[in-house]
């Protein structure tokens, strides 16, 4: 049953105390009349605008941050006031001219943005599925929501305002097709089994207006949901939702400990703070270090032993060679497009330095590595650390540049890191 059905049983139960009367009943639905409205309304067109929509997004994984294998990963929910009011986003929708539940998509498309180095994201945001022209359905109670595909280019130069208008402008466009599935889409796609778009999903509910207003009859109680936590085929479901006029979320997730899903749940938060404080900043200007996340940096630094004496120093490529020894198979790198154990990470960073040498770079030499965020780069980086340390320390450097900026000034760099 989806969430706002509960609502629904929730405000009629709340009447009934409150007036002591029978409960009205609504228009009756008929649930062969639905079945019925999904057989027409899944047709191909749908099928082909969901095609082009998706057509070339790459796949969008939020990271794994925890070393658990897949068989030891269960599914927690974590419940987080994100101490953001109702009367402060619905104030700010109103002066922007968009809504609520926009905000939010911006704000997690942000997140996936920022955890996995891309400006293509995509997402699943869960529609109510309740069509107006049949009888009945505004007020009926079942499961009628449907998840639809969120896939949004936030570049890095584009205001927080522009991207606000257009992510409420594409789930408009895709609404009339909201009633196909996505693994009817899949299927179409020609995905195969456990293969999938993306791996976040995010949803949100808003309350009955009569539920626990002020202005309806005063009752000794109060109705609400004390958690909300749904289950999708994904690894991370964002279940938002107000409680006491304040917005909750409900963070549910398999691929990290409960604690990261705090931290990451607060930095939702500031994103959706830095949305309404500055609509008109550029995407790539957008902090989400807030300041839980300081403190929760000095915490780690006050934990840390004071004295040095007796520590071993050493180089990074030093460091990776000793935990393959300790533990081969735990993750080393995480990244959008894969990861790498410690084994992996040093055969293939082994590998790469022994073809450096062999195409001729040789001592004093500057490598410059030049590519975008992926599980390659850490790689080539200890690749060039350990050349240079089989020649002699200080016999070389990586130089790590951007392949975001202009490729003139690019090439115009380079020479003047002696690369």
């Amino acid at each position: 049953m989806q969430s706002l059905s509960i609502h629904l049983l929730l405000h009629d139960l709340r009447r009934a105390y409150a007036t002591e009367r029978a409960i009205i009943e609504p228009d009756q639905f008929f649930y062969p009349n639905y079945l019925f409205f999904l057989k027409t309304v899944r047709q191909e067109s749908s099928l082909v605008f969901w095609r082009d929509r998706l057509a070339g997004v790459p796949k969008c994984a939020f990271p794994r941050l925890t070393v658990l294998p897949d068989k030891e990963a269960r599914f927690v929910s974590t419940c987080v006031d994100l101490e953001i009011t109702s009367y402060q986003l619905s104030g700010f929708a109103r002066t922007r001219q968009t809504t609520v539940d926009a905000v939010l998509r911006l704000a997690w498309a942000l997140i996936l943005r920022c955890f996995t180095g891309s400006n293509r994201v995509c997402f699943g945001y869960q529609t109510i599925g309740r069509d107006d022209s049949l009888i009945g359905m505004r007020h009926a109670i079942g499961s009628f929501s449907n998840t639809v595909a969120c896939n949004y280019e936030l570049g890095t130069y584009n205001s927080l305002s522009s991207a606000l208008q257009m992510v409420e402008e594409r789930l408009l466009a895709s609404l009339p097709h909201q009633h196909f599935t996505i693994a009817e889409l899949q299927h179409g796609m020609g995905m195969k089994g456990g293969e999938h778009l993306f791996n976040s999903c995010l949803t949100f509910t808003e309350e009955p207006a009569g539920l626990n207003s002020k202005f309806t009859t005063r009752t000794s109680f109060e109705l609400k949901p004390v958690s909300l936590q749904q289950t999708f085929d994904v690894d991370v479901v964002v279940n938002l939702r107000f409680a006491a006029g304040k917005l909750v979320v409900d963070f549910g997730q398999r691929v990290m400990s409960s604690e990261q899903a705090i931290h990451v749940a607060n930095t939702f938060g500031s994103a959706i703070r830095a949305i309404v404080a500055s609509p008109n900043t550029s995407i790539g200007l957008v902090d989400l270090f807030s300041d839980r996340d300081y403190a929760q940096i000095l915490a780690w630094d006050a934990e840390s032993p004071c004295e040095v004496e007796g520590q071993t120093q050493a180089v990074v490529h030093e460091l990776v060679s000793r935990q393959v020894a300790i533990q081969p198979g735990s993750q080393a790198v995480c990244s959008w497009d894969g990861s790498y154990t410690y084994l992996e990470l040093e055969a293939e960073s082994t590998k790469l330095a022994h073809h450096l040498i062999d195409v001729g770079v040789g001592p004093h030499s500057v490598v410059p590595v030049v590519m975008d965020k992926c599980k390659l780069a850490p790689v080539a980086m200890i690749a060039v650390l350990k050349y240079v340390f089989w020649f002699g320390v200080c016999k070389g450097a990586v130089v790590d540049m951007t392949c975001a900026g202009p490729a003139p000034r690019l090439f115009r760099s380079t020479p003047s890191s002696s690369a």
